[in-house]
């Protein structure tokens, strides 16, 4: 006699997974998986599921939890640290963490330079680097899918060294060193001399 209570708790579990997706759109892949699982439990739990019906309307919501596509803001794609490099700047060379990417997109990028000259600052609503990316950062740092926030240096490296494609991260920042990219687009491009890029600028 375990129907009500399991059929009251998987019902439960599944409105905060609902309420996960609306509230933390950066974990839906997480959530989404464990609301499949608990519909395929529910299945043997609760009377057939709810005589399938429930079972199969947490699956079809399951399924579009994951491939739901919310707005991410650092989207690398073939992600590989390949190493660690002098790169000569007009301060001298510096070490800088060499990053290799087939494309990434990015949102609300803004960039502000110190080189030692005129403060430039440059933003953009999107930015899109495509063919062969390659960044070089002396910091990087950011949440991957929303969640795990890191901080990395030349010195203190990520492992694996491999990103899967499907990752993406939230609250990047990073200094970079040098940038090269076969294919650059970009919408609502802004360039300020003497001032910084941020809000209000």
């Amino acid at each position: 006699m375990l129907g009500g209570p399991a059929a009251l708790g998987i019902g439960l579990a599944l409105m905060a997974a609902g309420l996960f997706l609306w509230c933390a759109p950066a974990t839906h892949h997480y959530v989404s998986i464990n609301a499949l699982i608990l519909s395929v439990l529910s299945f043997a739990a609760t009377n057939l599921g709810g005589f399938l019906v429930g079972t199969a309307l947490g699956i079809a919501g399951s399924a579009m939890g994951f491939g739901w596509m919310p707005g991410r803001e650092f989207v690398p794609q073939g992600f590989t640290l390949a190493g660690v490099e002098e790169v000569p700047t007009a301060r001298g060379p510096v070490r800088a963490m060499m990053l290799r990417m087939t494309a990434a997109s990015l949102t609300d990028y803004r960039l502000t330079t110190h080189d030692g000259g005129p403060e430039l600052g440059l933003s953009a609503d999107t930015l899109h680097l495509g063919g062969e990316v390659t960044l070089h950062l002396t910091r990087f740092s950011g949440c991957l899918e929303g969640l795990v926030c890191l901080t990395f240096t030349p010195d203190t490296l990520p492992v694996p060294p491999v990103v899967p494609p499907f990752v993406f991260m939230t609250d990047v920042d990073a200094e970079q060193a040098l940038v090269t990219s076969d294919l650059i687009t970009a919408d609502g491009l802004r360039l300020r001399a003497g001032a910084r890029s941020g809000p209000g600028a």
